[in-house]
């Protein structure tokens, strides 16, 4: 498919998207935050290229995961947000719409990780939501966690 770009994105999903036949399943939330936080390969198997993850041991880094449905892929998911605890990364989840967002609510419980680096929010209009609200429900928690406070 052609690429989307600051060009095109407008119109990208009724342009290229939907007439290229490609139909969208489940939500999936572990291939992104592998590609972020692991790094990823791109290309065709005889010419990959390793591209490195955004996430390294120097300055913290905040994800913004922003989605507006619950995931299909909750195993793969709890493997790279245990992998995710060990690094300098937080990772905060927004859901947006009306979705019940399940498995989002019980990460701040998950077992298995040296330390809570995921927070969420839920937001069922994100246009309606004043800027200041939704700064202080996206950071409230990356702010804690910068500071150590658990």
């Amino acid at each position: 498919m052609t690429p989307l770009d600051v060009n095109n994105y407008e119109n990208y999903v009724n342009h290229i998207i939907k007439k290229s036949g490609y139909r969208m399943g489940g939500t999936k939330y572990a291939p992104v935050l592998n590609a972020v936080i692991e790094g990823y390969q791109e290309g065709l198997s005889f010419s990959k290229k390793f591209i490195p993850p955004i996430v390294d041991n120097g300055d913290p880094t905040l994800i913004l995961f922003i989605t507006d449905g619950e995931n299909e892929d909750h195993m793969s998911t709890d493997v790279i947000i245990r992998k995710s605890a060990s690094k300098n990364v937080f990772i905060q989840f927004i859901g947006i719409g009306r979705y019940s967002f399940r498995y989002l609510e019980k990460l701040d419980n998950m077992r298995g990780r040296s330390r809570d680096d995921t927070g969420f929010s839920k937001m069922a209009d994100l246009a309606a939501v004043a800027d200041s609200e939704l700064y202080s429900t996206a950071l409230n928690q990356f702010s804690n966690w910068l500071r150590g406070v658990q």
